[in-house]
């Protein structure tokens, strides 16, 4: 298992790869419901709309906390619990599963000092 922030961005990752995947699939499905169904179902409609474009918005919210420092992640839990929620709104079980491992991924101490490129003297 990786640990650190290291692990937080594997996972930030490997959730955002789900919930684009699951972006692609629910846009299929809406394409295929559109154009096959008549009468239109439009609740049904709605719903996988909104649930291909809710993937999206996850997808990409994930993405850009792959991308944060060891620091960032140690400040930055509110950030970081609203994914999850929006994360948990739009579906998908192993994106929400990825997404809430890496918020409980405890960033070492060792990382955020490691990464300070100036170090002042006191």
């Amino acid at each position: 298992m990786i640990k650190g922030a290291n692990g937080k961005r594997f996972n930030y990752f490997m959730s955002a790869f789900f919930r684009l995947f699951c972006f692609v699939g629910c846009l299929i499905a809406f394409i295929v419901v559109k154009i096959a169904v008549r009468p239109s179902i439009d609740w049904l409609n709605y719903l996988l709309l909104g649930l291909s474009l809710g993937g999206l918005v996850s997808g990409v919210f994930n993405l850009i906390l792959c991308g944060l420092t060891a620091t960032a992640y140690k400040t930055n839990k509110r950030i970081q619990i609203i994914c999850l929620i929006v994360t948990i709104l739009t579906g998908g079980i192993v994106g929400t599963t990825l997404t809430s491992v890496a918020l409980g991924t405890r960033v070492l101490d060792d990382e955020v000092e490691n990464e300070k490129i100036f170090k002042i003297k006191k």
